[in-house]
């Protein structure tokens, strides 16, 4: 668990593989968060985002960590970009268009 600086509230619960209808291997952890509207803007998606990568890396010893968002998703984009992850590509999912991202180990200990 996680407990954001800020406002001393818990940010983060889990990290686990996530398998959306059988498009994605189950050995990718991805990484996830929403929040409520009045939270938006804080800093706390960037928070929960660095404090799950870094239990995925050293706890889980996961290799690599992949995230999607919609595509019209401004703000995720720049949470995923500002904790590492770089754009791999966009795909249609369910008539909607998605952009995956990914950060390694390697990449994210010099972000770090």
């Amino acid at each position: 668990m996680h407990i954001f600086a800020e406002t001393n509230r818990l940010i983060l619960r889990e990290i686990r593989p996530t398998d959306v209808d059988g498009m994605f291997e189950l050995d990718n952890l991805d990484l996830g968060y929403r929040l409520i509207k009045k939270y938006w803007g804080l800093g706390i998606a960037t928070e929960a985002a660095w404090a799950s990568l870094a239990y995925a890396f050293s706890e889980l010893k996961a290799p690599a960590v992949y995230a999607i968002t919609d595509s019209n998703n401004a703000a995720s984009h720049h949470v995923l970009l500002k904790a590492g992850l770089h754009f791999i590509e966009t795909f249609e999912y369910h008539g909607f268009i998605h952009n995956w991202y990914q950060i390694d180990w390697e990449t994210f200990e010099t972000k770090r």
